[in-house]
């Protein structure tokens, strides 16, 4: 049973990690509004990212990613926050974030199959 578990969702992770590979560049290396949009969505307080010009404090690619990769993982708890009820936006958070989630559920079962002995 818990192989069974390990195999489907690890293999929505193996999946997913392809296109959330790409949207993970596409929004560290592409063009700001991604992060921004993300931001105005999801942000729990706009003024620590973005001056009084209204432009972002921290640019750099890798801190972007990280804050993308941030949103995915509390999305399940950050959704309410947003202010846009659009279907498409939020299909999307799901899928990425259940994405992200799956790496988690699967390294937590292997562990538990392994450390318990469940299967044979």
């Amino acid at each position: 049973m818990i192989s069974l578990l390990i195999v489907m969702i690890g293999g929505y992770g193996i999946l997913w990690a392809v296109p959330g590979g790409i949207f993970l560049i596409m929004v560290s290396y592409g063009d700001l509004k991604h992060i921004i949009a993300l931001d105005k969505h999801y942000a729990n307080n706009l003024d620590k990212l973005y001056d009084k010009n209204g432009y972002l404090v921290n640019q750099l690619s890798t801190a972007i990613g990280c804050r993308y990769m941030w949103y995915l993982i509390a999305y399940p708890v950050i959704r309410s926050r947003t202010k846009a009820k659009s279907h498409k936006v939020s299909i999307f958070m799901w899928l990425n974030s259940l994405g992200m989630w799956s790496w988690f559920i699967v390294s937590l079962l292997i562990l538990w199959d392994k450390w318990l002995s469940v299967t044979p």
